[in-house]
């Protein structure tokens, strides 16, 4: 009996810490989500969140959207994950991957991007969540990892 009160009191203290963690992921990614989607809309301008995030960095965001060639597109598609969160000691890092192609008006795509990873870095400073760093190399993160992992040139 008093081995199952024990572990019941470990389930607890396990669920509560996986909730305590996944709400403020949540939280953030649902936020960053919200500012990303805006970034590729406005084309990276006129930044709404400029207690968040600066304008340089909200620019990147729009994951090389290019108002010159939308102009020219027939219709461009744009497809990103939800925003995963990781809590880190030395710094909070949030991942996505997205698509973009943009379609020309005789149907063939013009451009395009696939799989293309996103990490951005961001913190809590005076008690404000605030975006530090958006890294959007435009190639795939696999490709990016294999050659900083084994060293190999691009």
């Amino acid at each position: 009996m008093k081995r199952r009160k024990s572990l019941r009191i470990v389930l607890i203290v396990l669920a509560s810490l996986l909730v305590l963690y996944l709400i403020p992921s949540i939280y953030v990614g649902c936020r960053l989500n919200n500012i990303i989607q805006e970034s590729y809309n406005s084309f990276g301008e006129n930044n709404p969140y400029p207690e968040t995030i600066s304008d340089t960095l909200y620019r990147k965001l729009c994951c090389g959207r290019n108002r010159n060639v939308a102009d020219h597109a027939d219709h461009e598609n744009f497809r990103h994950t939800f925003p995963l969160t990781i809590f880190w000691p030395d710094g909070n890092k949030t991942f996505f991957w997205y698509d973009h192609e943009t379609i020309a008006i005789n149907g063939g795509i013009s451009s395009g991007r696939w799989d293309c990873g996103v990490m951005v870095t961001h913190q809590w400073k005076n008690g404000k969540w605030v975006i530090t760093d958006v890294y959007e190399p435009g190639i795939p993160f696999n490709v990016l990892f294999y050659h900083e992992l084994f060293d190999v040139p691009y």
